[in-house]
Protein backbone atom coordinates (compact mmCIF):
# COMPACT_ATOMS: atom_id res chain seq x y z
CA UNK A 1 0.00 0.00 0.00
CA UNK A 2 1.03 3.94 -0.80
CA UNK A 3 0.16 6.63 0.78
CA UNK A 4 0.14 9.90 -0.75
CA UNK A 5 -0.57 13.71 0.83
CA UNK A 6 -1.58 16.69 -1.19
CA UNK A 7 -2.41 20.41 -0.52
CA UNK A 8 -4.68 20.61 -3.57
CA UNK A 9 -5.94 17.12 -4.43
CA UNK A 10 -4.37 17.17 -7.64
CA UNK A 11 -0.36 17.62 -6.84
CA UNK A 12 0.40 14.34 -4.97
CA UNK A 13 4.06 13.51 -2.72
CA UNK A 14 4.71 9.76 -1.60
CA UNK A 15 5.23 9.72 2.07
CA UNK A 16 4.83 5.68 2.38
CA UNK A 17 5.15 3.36 -0.21
CA UNK A 18 5.16 -0.53 -0.22
CA UNK A 19 4.13 -0.62 3.22
CA UNK A 20 2.67 -3.99 3.97
CA UNK A 21 -0.69 -4.39 5.70
CA UNK A 22 -1.50 -8.78 6.00
CA UNK A 23 -3.81 -8.39 9.21
CA UNK A 24 -7.27 -8.48 8.40
CA UNK A 25 -10.26 -6.47 10.26
CA UNK A 26 -7.72 -4.41 12.28
CA UNK A 27 -6.85 -1.43 12.23
CA UNK A 28 -3.50 -0.28 11.23
CA UNK A 29 -0.89 2.33 12.18
CA UNK A 30 2.01 4.34 10.10
CA UNK A 31 4.39 7.25 10.95
CA UNK A 32 5.58 9.05 8.34
CA UNK A 33 7.41 12.48 8.78
CA UNK A 34 5.68 15.69 8.87
CA UNK A 35 4.59 16.98 5.93
CA UNK A 36 2.12 19.72 5.01
CA UNK A 37 -1.41 18.68 3.45
CA UNK A 38 -5.16 18.42 3.35
CA UNK A 39 -5.75 15.40 1.70
CA UNK A 40 -4.60 12.09 2.12
CA UNK A 41 -5.03 9.21 -0.24
CA UNK A 42 -4.43 5.40 0.34
CA UNK A 43 -4.11 2.80 -2.59
CA UNK A 44 -3.13 -0.77 -3.25
CA UNK A 45 -0.15 -2.23 -5.10
CA UNK A 46 0.29 -5.83 -5.60
CA UNK A 47 -2.52 -7.02 -3.48
CA UNK A 48 -3.87 -10.37 -3.69
CA UNK A 49 -7.31 -11.75 -2.48
CA UNK A 50 -8.78 -11.85 0.90
CA UNK A 51 -7.08 -8.29 1.41
CA UNK A 52 -8.31 -6.52 -1.66
CA UNK A 53 -11.43 -5.85 -0.98
CA UNK A 54 -11.28 -2.98 1.99
CA UNK A 55 -15.27 -2.13 2.41
CA UNK A 56 -14.81 -0.23 5.65
CA UNK A 57 -11.45 2.46 6.27
CA UNK A 58 -10.76 5.58 8.28
CA UNK A 59 -7.70 7.87 7.78
CA UNK A 60 -6.86 9.71 11.42
CA UNK A 61 -3.51 12.13 10.72
CA UNK A 62 -1.45 13.12 13.91
CA UNK A 63 1.85 15.17 14.54
CA UNK A 64 4.17 12.48 16.34
CA UNK A 65 7.03 15.29 18.16
CA UNK A 66 8.04 16.95 15.64
CA UNK A 67 11.30 19.03 15.41
CA UNK A 68 12.07 21.89 17.11
CA UNK A 69 14.89 24.34 16.93
CA UNK A 70 16.95 26.26 20.06
CA UNK A 71 19.73 28.32 19.21
CA UNK A 72 21.85 29.98 22.02
CA UNK A 73 22.60 32.33 23.09
CA UNK A 74 20.44 34.76 22.31
CA UNK A 75 23.00 36.98 20.62
CA UNK A 76 26.62 37.10 20.39
CA UNK A 77 28.90 40.42 20.58
CA UNK A 78 32.68 40.11 19.31
CA UNK A 79 33.22 43.47 21.59
CA UNK A 80 36.55 45.66 20.00
CA UNK A 81 38.17 43.81 17.50
CA UNK A 82 41.66 44.85 15.44
CA UNK A 83 41.11 45.96 12.30
CA UNK A 84 42.56 43.21 9.71
CA UNK A 85 42.19 40.72 12.65
CA UNK A 86 39.66 37.61 13.24
CA UNK A 87 37.37 36.96 16.10
CA UNK A 88 35.04 33.42 16.53
CA UNK A 89 32.28 32.86 18.27
CA UNK A 90 29.59 29.87 18.40
CA UNK A 91 26.06 29.52 18.16
CA UNK A 92 25.05 25.89 19.00
CA UNK A 93 21.90 24.82 17.57
CA UNK A 94 19.86 21.91 19.19
CA UNK A 95 16.86 19.98 18.23
CA UNK A 96 14.54 19.94 21.09
CA UNK A 97 11.53 18.16 19.62
CA UNK A 98 11.78 14.72 17.96
CA UNK A 99 12.28 13.35 14.52
CA UNK A 100 15.03 14.94 12.17
CA UNK A 101 15.86 18.85 12.36
CA UNK A 102 17.51 19.88 8.97
CA UNK A 103 18.79 23.12 8.44
CA UNK A 104 21.41 26.21 7.49
CA UNK A 105 22.61 29.65 8.58
CA UNK A 106 21.99 32.11 6.39
CA UNK A 107 21.99 35.91 6.28
CA UNK A 108 25.56 37.07 7.45
CA UNK A 109 27.41 39.33 4.99
CA UNK A 110 30.93 40.53 5.80
CA UNK A 111 32.21 41.25 8.00
CA UNK A 112 30.68 38.48 9.26
CA UNK A 113 30.28 35.16 8.50
CA UNK A 114 29.79 31.19 9.15
CA UNK A 115 32.72 29.43 9.00
CA UNK A 116 31.77 26.05 9.94
CA UNK A 117 28.43 24.25 11.49
CA UNK A 118 26.85 26.18 8.88
CA UNK A 119 24.24 23.13 7.93
CA UNK A 120 22.57 20.36 10.16
CA UNK A 121 20.57 17.37 10.16
CA UNK A 122 19.93 16.71 14.02
CA UNK A 123 17.87 13.79 15.53
CA UNK A 124 15.93 14.64 18.82
CA UNK A 125 18.13 16.12 21.67
CA UNK A 126 21.32 16.21 19.69
CA UNK A 127 23.29 19.47 18.73
CA UNK A 128 26.31 21.17 17.07
CA UNK A 129 27.77 24.33 17.33
CA UNK A 130 27.84 27.12 14.12
CA UNK A 131 31.47 29.28 14.03
CA UNK A 132 30.82 32.88 13.67
CA UNK A 133 33.64 34.61 11.95
CA UNK A 134 33.94 38.90 13.15
CA UNK A 135 36.50 40.44 10.32
CA UNK A 136 36.57 43.66 10.35
CA UNK A 137 37.96 45.53 7.93
CA UNK A 138 37.61 49.56 8.63
CA UNK A 139 36.38 50.97 11.91
CA UNK A 140 33.20 51.06 13.38
CA UNK A 141 30.23 48.87 14.53
CA UNK A 142 28.27 45.83 12.86
CA UNK A 143 25.58 43.65 13.05
CA UNK A 144 23.62 41.51 11.39
CA UNK A 145 21.24 39.15 11.61
CA UNK A 146 22.05 34.99 11.12
CA UNK A 147 18.67 32.95 10.27
CA UNK A 148 18.38 29.41 11.36
CA UNK A 149 16.11 27.55 9.46
CA UNK A 150 13.93 23.86 10.38
CA UNK A 151 11.85 23.21 13.06
CA UNK A 152 10.11 26.52 12.92
CA UNK A 153 12.93 28.86 12.56
CA UNK A 154 14.59 31.55 14.50
CA UNK A 155 17.13 34.50 14.08
CA UNK A 156 19.79 35.26 16.39
CA UNK A 157 22.54 38.88 16.23
CA UNK A 158 25.34 39.11 15.95
CA UNK A 159 27.34 42.02 16.33
CA UNK A 160 31.49 43.80 17.09
CA UNK A 161 33.51 46.70 16.46
CA UNK A 162 36.14 46.85 14.23
CA UNK A 163 38.90 49.65 16.28
CA UNK A 164 42.30 51.05 14.95
CA UNK A 165 45.27 48.83 16.19
CA UNK A 166 46.87 50.54 19.08
CA UNK A 167 50.17 49.15 19.40
CA UNK A 168 52.37 49.02 22.72
CA UNK A 169 55.11 47.02 20.65
CA UNK A 170 58.53 48.82 20.75
CA UNK A 171 61.72 47.53 19.19
CA UNK A 172 64.19 44.47 20.05
CA UNK A 173 67.36 43.70 19.14
CA UNK A 174 66.21 39.79 18.55
CA UNK A 175 63.09 39.49 16.00
CA UNK A 176 61.67 36.50 13.58
CA UNK A 177 60.17 33.17 14.07
CA UNK A 178 61.15 29.52 15.44
CA UNK A 179 59.45 25.82 14.68
CA UNK A 180 58.67 23.41 16.79
CA UNK A 181 57.65 19.70 16.45
CA UNK A 182 57.78 17.46 19.05
CA UNK A 183 57.48 13.98 17.70
CA UNK A 184 53.99 12.50 17.43
CA UNK A 185 54.62 9.32 18.91
CA UNK A 186 55.27 10.78 22.29
CA UNK A 187 52.67 10.29 24.76
CA UNK A 188 51.36 12.30 26.77
CA UNK A 189 52.23 15.29 24.36
CA UNK A 190 51.15 18.82 25.13
CA UNK A 191 51.43 20.93 22.49
CA UNK A 192 52.98 19.18 19.51
CA UNK A 193 53.48 21.37 16.33
CA UNK A 194 53.63 25.51 16.12
CA UNK A 195 55.08 28.74 15.68
CA UNK A 196 56.98 31.25 18.18
CA UNK A 197 57.40 34.61 17.54
CA UNK A 198 60.47 36.27 18.97
CA UNK A 199 59.56 39.86 18.69
CA UNK A 200 55.91 41.50 18.84
CA UNK A 201 57.70 43.58 15.47
CA UNK A 202 57.03 40.31 13.61
CA UNK A 203 53.58 41.72 13.18
CA UNK A 204 53.64 45.23 14.65
CA UNK A 205 50.73 44.61 16.55
CA UNK A 206 48.96 43.95 20.23
CA UNK A 207 51.13 44.29 23.09
CA UNK A 208 54.67 44.96 23.86
CA UNK A 209 56.81 41.69 23.86
CA UNK A 210 60.24 40.66 22.65
CA UNK A 211 63.81 39.00 23.09
CA UNK A 212 67.37 40.83 23.63
CA UNK A 213 70.60 40.48 23.40
CA UNK A 214 72.33 42.10 25.99
CA UNK A 215 75.50 44.03 26.08
CA UNK A 216 77.01 41.10 28.68
CA UNK A 217 75.73 38.54 26.01
CA UNK A 218 72.67 37.45 28.55
CA UNK A 219 69.30 36.85 26.64
CA UNK A 220 66.29 38.21 28.58
CA UNK A 221 62.15 38.56 27.86
CA UNK A 222 59.99 36.63 26.21
CA UNK A 223 58.99 34.87 22.89
CA UNK A 224 55.52 34.06 22.33
CA UNK A 225 54.05 30.53 20.99
CA UNK A 226 51.08 29.25 19.63
CA UNK A 227 50.70 26.03 19.12
CA UNK A 228 48.45 23.29 18.01
CA UNK A 229 47.61 20.11 20.72
CA UNK A 230 47.40 17.23 18.50
CA UNK A 231 45.55 15.26 20.93
CA UNK A 232 42.56 18.10 21.34
CA UNK A 233 43.09 19.99 17.93
CA UNK A 234 42.93 23.17 20.41
CA UNK A 235 45.80 25.50 20.27
CA UNK A 236 47.06 26.55 23.11
CA UNK A 237 49.08 29.65 23.89
CA UNK A 238 51.81 31.22 25.91
CA UNK A 239 55.34 32.43 26.64
CA UNK A 240 59.15 31.06 27.03
CA UNK A 241 60.98 32.99 29.25
CA UNK A 242 64.61 33.49 28.75
CA UNK A 243 65.38 34.59 32.36
CA UNK A 244 63.95 31.86 33.97
CA UNK A 245 64.65 30.89 38.03
CA UNK A 246 67.30 28.04 37.11
CA UNK A 247 65.46 26.21 40.19
CA UNK A 248 64.37 22.68 39.94
CA UNK A 249 66.51 22.79 36.14
CA UNK A 250 66.88 18.91 34.80
CA UNK A 251 70.79 19.53 34.50
CA UNK A 252 73.71 21.43 33.32
CA UNK A 253 74.88 23.90 32.97
CA UNK A 254 73.76 26.38 35.20
CA UNK A 255 73.32 28.93 33.31
CA UNK A 256 69.98 30.91 32.03
CA UNK A 257 70.31 31.64 28.14
CA UNK A 258 73.12 33.32 26.69
CA UNK A 259 75.36 34.27 23.50
CA UNK A 260 78.91 33.48 23.63
CA UNK A 261 80.71 36.61 23.25
CA UNK A 262 84.50 35.88 23.18
CA UNK A 263 84.28 32.42 22.80
CA UNK A 264 85.51 31.13 25.99
CA UNK A 265 82.24 29.19 26.56
CA UNK A 266 82.00 27.22 23.30
CA UNK A 267 85.08 27.90 21.55
CA UNK A 268 83.69 30.31 18.95
CA UNK A 269 81.74 33.41 18.93
CA UNK A 270 77.86 33.36 18.58
CA UNK A 271 77.26 30.04 20.24
CA UNK A 272 74.25 29.87 22.68
CA UNK A 273 73.47 27.67 25.79
CA UNK A 274 71.87 27.58 28.73
CA UNK A 275 68.08 27.46 29.72
CA UNK A 276 65.01 28.83 28.90
CA UNK A 277 61.44 28.20 29.98
CA UNK A 278 58.04 28.02 28.41
CA UNK A 279 55.85 29.34 31.42
CA UNK A 280 52.87 27.49 30.64
CA UNK A 281 54.43 24.30 32.11
CA UNK A 282 52.25 22.10 34.01
CA UNK A 283 50.60 18.77 33.59
CA UNK A 284 53.84 16.66 33.53
CA UNK A 285 55.65 19.22 31.88
CA UNK A 286 58.24 20.78 33.17
CA UNK A 287 58.43 23.21 30.54
CA UNK A 288 62.40 23.39 30.24
CA UNK A 289 64.31 24.39 26.92
CA UNK A 290 67.76 23.46 26.69
CA UNK A 291 69.42 25.63 23.48
CA UNK A 292 73.16 23.55 23.85
CA UNK A 293 74.02 20.33 24.48
CA UNK A 294 76.21 19.70 27.52
CA UNK A 295 79.37 18.14 27.70
CA UNK A 296 77.60 15.51 30.21
CA UNK A 297 74.43 14.42 28.03
CA UNK A 298 74.25 11.86 26.35
CA UNK A 299 72.14 11.50 22.78
CA UNK A 300 72.59 13.31 19.82
CA UNK A 301 74.70 16.64 19.24
CA UNK A 302 72.77 19.73 19.06
CA UNK A 303 72.60 23.42 19.58
CA UNK A 304 72.07 27.20 18.42
CA UNK A 305 74.51 29.56 17.20
CA UNK A 306 74.39 33.01 15.53
CA UNK A 307 76.10 33.56 12.42
CA UNK A 308 77.76 36.95 13.66
CA UNK A 309 78.03 38.51 9.96
CA UNK A 310 74.52 38.53 9.33
CA UNK A 311 73.13 38.20 12.59
CA UNK A 312 70.74 34.91 11.63
CA UNK A 313 70.25 31.99 14.31
CA UNK A 314 70.76 28.26 13.24
CA UNK A 315 70.67 25.28 14.78
CA UNK A 316 68.26 23.13 17.28
CA UNK A 317 67.24 23.56 21.27
CA UNK A 318 65.53 20.52 22.80
CA UNK A 319 62.20 21.23 23.99
CA UNK A 320 61.82 17.57 25.70
CA UNK A 321 58.90 15.60 24.46
CA UNK A 322 56.74 18.19 24.84
CA UNK A 323 57.88 20.69 21.96
CA UNK A 324 60.34 18.45 20.71
CA UNK A 325 63.22 19.84 18.54
CA UNK A 326 62.47 23.95 17.88
CA UNK A 327 64.46 24.95 14.94
CA UNK A 328 66.21 28.71 14.52
CA UNK A 329 66.24 28.48 10.99
CA UNK A 330 64.45 26.80 8.15
CA UNK A 331 67.75 25.82 6.73
CA UNK A 332 68.39 23.79 9.38
CA UNK A 333 66.30 20.65 7.26
CA UNK A 334 69.46 21.22 4.78
CA UNK A 335 67.26 22.23 2.16
CA UNK A 336 66.75 25.97 0.68
CA UNK A 337 63.89 28.02 2.36
CA UNK A 338 60.51 28.01 0.48
CA UNK A 339 56.96 29.50 0.75
CA UNK A 340 56.21 27.00 3.17
CA UNK A 341 59.19 26.75 5.53
CA UNK A 342 60.50 29.83 5.47
CA UNK A 343 60.99 30.66 9.18
CA UNK A 344 64.63 32.25 11.11
CA UNK A 345 65.43 33.78 14.27
CA UNK A 346 67.56 36.67 13.88
CA UNK A 347 69.23 39.71 15.71
CA UNK A 348 70.80 43.30 14.99
CA UNK A 349 73.30 42.90 17.71
CA UNK A 350 76.46 44.43 17.21
CA UNK A 351 79.28 41.42 17.34
CA UNK A 352 82.37 43.82 17.47
CA UNK A 353 85.88 42.83 16.33
CA UNK A 354 88.32 42.58 19.29
CA UNK A 355 90.02 45.89 19.52
CA UNK A 356 93.89 46.26 19.23
CA UNK A 357 96.59 48.41 20.90
CA UNK A 358 99.82 48.41 19.05
CA UNK A 359 103.00 50.66 18.28
CA UNK A 360 102.91 51.48 22.33
CA UNK A 361 105.80 53.99 22.65
CA UNK A 362 107.21 55.68 25.74
CA UNK A 363 108.53 58.98 25.42
CA UNK A 364 112.00 59.71 26.76
CA UNK A 365 110.84 62.58 29.20
CA UNK A 366 109.20 60.09 30.94
CA UNK A 367 111.24 60.06 34.84
CA UNK A 368 111.00 58.11 38.22
CA UNK A 369 112.93 60.93 40.37
CA UNK A 370 113.38 61.17 44.52
CA UNK A 371 114.46 65.05 43.98
CA UNK A 372 110.38 65.49 42.74
CA UNK A 373 108.59 62.79 44.85
CA UNK A 374 106.59 61.35 41.85
CA UNK A 375 107.14 59.12 38.65
CA UNK A 376 106.08 60.54 35.24
CA UNK A 377 105.10 59.03 32.05
CA UNK A 378 104.25 59.97 28.50
CA UNK A 379 103.21 57.84 26.16
CA UNK A 380 100.74 57.32 22.93
CA UNK A 381 99.64 54.09 20.79
CA UNK A 382 97.63 53.21 17.91
CA UNK A 383 94.20 51.75 18.63
CA UNK A 384 92.39 49.68 16.03
CA UNK A 385 88.86 48.53 16.13
CA UNK A 386 85.10 48.86 15.47
CA UNK A 387 83.97 51.22 18.57
CA UNK A 388 85.91 54.05 20.19
CA UNK A 389 88.20 53.46 23.30
CA UNK A 390 86.39 54.25 26.73
CA UNK A 391 89.48 54.36 29.19
CA UNK A 392 92.68 53.26 30.04
CA UNK A 393 94.56 52.00 33.23
CA UNK A 394 97.48 52.14 35.34
CA UNK A 395 98.72 49.28 37.83
CA UNK A 396 101.87 49.78 40.67
CA UNK A 397 102.76 46.28 41.60
CA UNK A 398 105.67 44.94 44.06
CA UNK A 399 107.74 43.36 41.36
CA UNK A 400 108.06 43.32 37.75
CA UNK A 401 106.31 40.03 37.20
CA UNK A 402 102.91 41.28 38.86
CA UNK A 403 103.30 37.76 40.86
CA UNK A 404 102.52 39.84 44.11
CA UNK A 405 99.56 41.35 43.37
CA UNK A 406 98.45 45.07 42.64
CA UNK A 407 99.24 47.62 45.07
CA UNK A 408 97.47 50.87 43.43
CA UNK A 409 95.40 51.11 40.29
CA UNK A 410 93.90 53.90 38.62
CA UNK A 411 91.37 54.29 36.05
CA UNK A 412 91.66 57.22 33.69
CA UNK A 413 88.87 57.83 31.16
CA UNK A 414 90.06 59.12 27.49
CA UNK A 415 88.35 58.64 24.29
CA UNK A 416 90.52 57.65 20.82
CA UNK A 417 88.85 56.80 17.90
CA UNK A 418 89.61 53.96 15.55
CA UNK A 419 92.29 54.25 13.64
CA UNK A 420 93.88 56.79 15.71
CA UNK A 421 96.63 57.74 18.07
CA UNK A 422 96.29 57.86 22.09
CA UNK A 423 98.81 60.49 23.65
CA UNK A 424 98.42 60.93 27.37
CA UNK A 425 101.01 61.71 30.57
CA UNK A 426 100.41 60.87 34.07
CA UNK A 427 102.05 61.16 37.35
CA UNK A 428 102.23 58.91 40.05
CA UNK A 429 102.37 60.40 43.26
CA UNK A 430 103.54 58.87 45.70
CA UNK A 431 106.68 57.89 44.04
CA UNK A 432 106.97 53.92 43.68
CA UNK A 433 109.83 51.91 45.60
CA UNK A 434 112.48 50.21 44.02
CA UNK A 435 111.79 47.22 42.82
CA UNK A 436 108.18 48.16 41.87
CA UNK A 437 106.70 47.74 38.48
CA UNK A 438 104.27 50.42 36.82
CA UNK A 439 101.61 48.61 33.67
CA UNK A 440 99.69 50.53 31.57
CA UNK A 441 95.93 48.77 30.78
CA UNK A 442 94.18 49.63 27.30
CA UNK A 443 90.44 49.24 28.73
CA UNK A 444 87.56 49.53 25.47
CA UNK A 445 84.57 47.55 25.35
CA UNK A 446 85.39 44.12 26.69
CA UNK A 447 88.97 43.47 25.68
CA UNK A 448 91.88 44.95 27.69
CA UNK A 449 95.21 45.41 26.09
CA UNK A 450 98.68 45.54 28.22
CA UNK A 451 101.32 47.66 27.18
CA UNK A 452 104.62 46.84 28.99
Amino acid sequence: MNIDVSDDASTWTSVVTSWTVNTPDAWVEKTFSEVTGRYVRLYMINCSRPFCNIRDYSVQTRIVNPPAISVTPASLSFGNVNIGLSSYLDFTIQNTGGGTLSGSVTGLAAPFSCTSGCSYNLSGGASQTATIQFSPTSAGSFSDTADFSGGGGVSRVASGTGVTVVSTCQNHNVSGWAWAGAPQSVSPQKLGLGWASFSCKNLNTGANYGVDIEADGNLVGYAYYDMNDPNTGINEIGWIDFNPSLSGRPGAPNSTAKVDLDGNVCGSVGCVYGWARAVGYGDGWDGWIKLRKDSTDGGANYGVYIDTDDGEFHGWAWGGDVMGWISFNCDNQGTSCGVTNDHKVQTNFSFSSAPVVSDFRRDSTSYCTSIQKKGHIDFSWLYTGDNPQAEYKIDIAPNPGFGGGVIQEFTIAQSVAPGSRGTSGVDVVPLPTVGQKLRILMVFGRMIGLAP
